[in-house]
């Protein structure tokens, strides 16, 4: 219970995260790069466009959805890259969000390919899992490759 100006309030924030898929892809959701991204993608487009759409009757939505996301598709698809290598590399919050086996990540389980007691670890096993978990982001990045870099370093409206 709260207090807020003289009002008692009951505040109940039970979101359900844990071992949930939404708790592994919602800080991906709220990234800092994507905001720095799209801010800079966004103040690259001329005021003459904004001011062209409001003289053909626009509304914001209207600009928002006919012109600048046909112009932004490159920025957002260097932006599903970024954010899918990220959240494919990430270990400690999917350790922390994740108590259920069966929501493990795979970077998680490749701590499971390691014996922690006084086993002799086999690095062959270890290494070839590696190279199928790093598989994915790698095939996202060579099959996106064009879009990522057009996307990055693209300057023309």
């Amino acid at each position: 219970m709260g207090w807020i100006a003289g009002h008692d309030i009951e505040v109940n924030l039970d979101w359900s995260l844990l071992d949930s898929y939404t708790g592994l892809i919602m800080p991906l959701v709220a990234s800092a790069t994507c905001t720095f991204l799209f801010r800079q993608f966004f103040l690259t487009i001329p005021e003459e466009l904004c001011e062209a759409a409001k003289m053909d009757g626009a509304s914001a939505m209207t600009f928002f959805r006919k012109i600048l996301l046909p112009l932004s598709k490159t920025n957002i698809v260097a932006l599903v890259v970024i954010e899918f290598v990220y959240g494919w590399n990430q270990y400690l919050w999917p350790l922390l969000i994740t108590t259920n086996p069966k929501m493990m990540t795979a970077v998680i389980g490749l701590q499971n390919l390691i014996p922690q007691a006084d086993d002799l670890p086999f690095w062959n096993v270890a290494m070839a899992g590696s190279l199928i978990v790093i598989l994915p982001p790698i095939l996202v990045v060579l099959f996106m490759q064009r879009w990522f870099v057009k996307g990055l370093v693209e300057r023309e409206k």
